[in-house]
């Protein structure tokens, strides 16, 4: 059956599936969208299918590897996404059958892009791990360690910093939440980085204090 270069529009149904002795089937140029429907699947003796330059989207059913008769295939010019099969029939098809499907994935000799393989997800998740549990205990090191260095700094100087305590306490306090026991009770890096800048407007604030109260002193 041959229906292209028509103005069909909307899903393909379902009951399509329903004529196993169906051998070609072109819809090709038409404004069809939804998804290719599984009941494809059903048609054991389909040797020619073109669904090119329509609007389809959704993945390649998995049940179309069974058509062993199967010879073309094209969905080229389309929204289809996901990977490309590599059973049955697939195993035959090139590039051509998949060309402007900006979401399809799979081998390279398809020219599409890779799939992302559950290494590289497995390789995500300890990535948003490390942000999420590990960064901050750096920080909260990294912290405990300057508090250390300022607090022997200011200890050696007869200068008062009038606001050493606030900005001390602070820190502690982004230390501790940084270092919770418990992962869950962690902060984040986004609040890490806000309570950061916070700190670091008041350290600012509180330089310019003691470059003042510096000035006074030598003078």
């Amino acid at each position: 059956m041959d229906f292209s270069w028509n103005q069909f529009s909307g899903n393909i149904p379902a009951t399509i599936g329903g004529a196993p002795s169906l051998n070609y089937l072109s819809l090709s140029h038409n404004k069809l969208e939804g998804p290719i429907p599984q009941s494809l699947g059903s048609l054991k003796g389909l040797e020619f299918l073109d669904m090119s330059n329509n609007n389809l989207s959704g993945k390649i059913p998995k049940p179309l590897e069974s058509l062993r008769y199967l010879r073309y295939f094209n969905i080229s010019f389309s929204k289809l996404e996901g990977e490309v099969p590599t059973g049955g029939p697939f195993l035959n098809f090139t590039d051509q059958s998949y060309l402007q499907n900006d979401g399809i994935c799979g081998a390279p000799r398809f020219k599409v892009r890779p799939c992302q393989t559950s290494t590289t997800q497995q390789s995500g998740s300890r990535n948003i791990a490390f942000l999420k549990f590990t960064l901050p205990l750096i920080v909260a090191a990294t912290l405990l360690l300057g508090i250390a260095i300022f607090m022997k700094r200011s200890g050696n100087k007869k200068i008062r910093l009038t606001q050493e305590d606030t900005l001390l306490c602070a820190l502690r306090r982004l230390a501790m939440d940084c270092s919770r026991n418990s992962p869950v009770e962690r902060i984040d890096m986004e609040d890490v980085l806000n309570r950061l800048y916070k700190i670091k407007t008041l350290f600012l604030e509180q330089c310019h204090d003691i470059d003042t109260e510096v000035n006074n002193y030598v003078v």
